[in-house]
């Protein structure tokens, strides 16, 4: 799929509830993947899915190469650990662009990206605080 840079898409994917696994959300994300500058995802949830690590590295990816802020990412209940966590939470602290948090011309504050990774396979906070302190 080639996407015609002149006209930047922005993605908003809804595609909870689906049981995809990390091989399901490769093919889906590979258009971003594909057409970085061309495309930005804004918005995607995939909750109640089987994704894991693997998916949470893709969409770091993603997000590292983006020059706008993702606004929305909706991953939980689904297979996701520490390392995944840690990777999103890293991308979005150490953006290259410094585009989190999204700054909004008609605002005087700025606005994060709403990430939700609750009831996933994470032991505990502390062990990802210590993961991320490292």
């Amino acid at each position: 799929c080639n996407v015609d840079p002149k006209l930047p898409l922005h993605i908003e994917l809804d595609a909870s509830e689906n049981n995809l696994g990390d091989q399901s959300m490769a093919m889906l994300l590979q258009v971003l993947l594909e057409n970085p500058g061309a495309t930005y995802l804004r918005n995607l949830k995939i909750y109640k899915n089987r994704v894991s690590d693997l998916t949470c590295v893709a969409l770091a990816k993603i997000l590292w190469n983006q020059s706008e802020a993702c606004e929305e990412l909706h991953l939980s209940h689904n297979e996701i650990r520490h390392r995944g966590m840690c990777t999103l939470l890293a991308v979005l602290a150490m953006h290259p662009k410094e585009v989190y948090p999204r700054q909004v011309e008609h605002l005087d504050e700025a606005i994060p990206c709403w990430l939700r990774l609750e009831h996933n396979q994470a032991t505990s906070a502390e062990h990802l605080l210590s993961a991320l302190q490292k």
